[in-house]
């Protein structure tokens, strides 16, 4: 009964905390827009003034490929706009591969968006604030650095869906991936 995907009534049946969707997939890639041709995914998501807002992860064709943040919106949470250029591109060197993995959380009058910077080498988690969904300030690396590999993190290589290795690469890997900021 620990499952956190399910809460449970006052006779403890199990319901389901997320229903799917009838119509799945609520984004797809959009091969009118160079920039999220390819694919769409990972979002992030918040209901603020009457609508829903996703933050997603999108890549466009192309030997320059990379990762940008694109913004749709929704009045039903499952008919989406999206904009028609990314809301985050890449603007850095350490962004040079793109910006993945968005976040979001409202504190006060505030937006607070962390994302995955990439430079095609490291990760690394920063964090973008707006007070109108719109306009963001970049405020750089959650960390300047952060020893991954020496704080006990390790990778785990995958192979036919079966975990077969433990290793710790050798170089630069001080990487930060996935950050996300709490209220509390």
């Amino acid at each position: 009964l620990n499952d956190p995907f399910h809460w449970y009534n006052e006779h403890n049946m199990p319901y389901s905390l997320f229903t799917r969707s009838l119509n799945n997939p609520i984004l797809t890639p959009n091969l009118n827009h160079s920039w999220e041709s390819l694919k769409v995914y990972n979002p992030a998501a918040i209901y603020d003034n009457g609508k829903y807002h996703l933050f997603y992860r999108a890549v466009g064709n192309g030997a320059d490929w990379h990762s940008v943040i694109g913004h749709a919106t929704s009045l039903d949470g499952e008919h989406f706009t999206c904009a028609l250029e990314p809301l985050l591109d890449r603007l850095f060197a350490y962004e040079n591969r793109g910006l993945e993995d968005p976040r979001i959380i409202k504190l006060d009058n505030s937006y607070i968006l962390t994302y995955t910077a990439y430079d095609g080498i490291v990760p690394r988690a920063c964090i973008a604030t707006s007070n109108n969904l719109q306009k963001w300030k970049r405020h750089g690396f959650i960390y300047d650095q952060f020893p991954f590999f020496k704080l006990g993190g390790f990778r785990i290589k995958w192979e036919n869906k079966t975990p077969t290795k433990h290793y710790s690469p050798t170089g630069i890997y001080d990487r930060t991936k996935s950050g996300a900021i709490f209220p509390t």
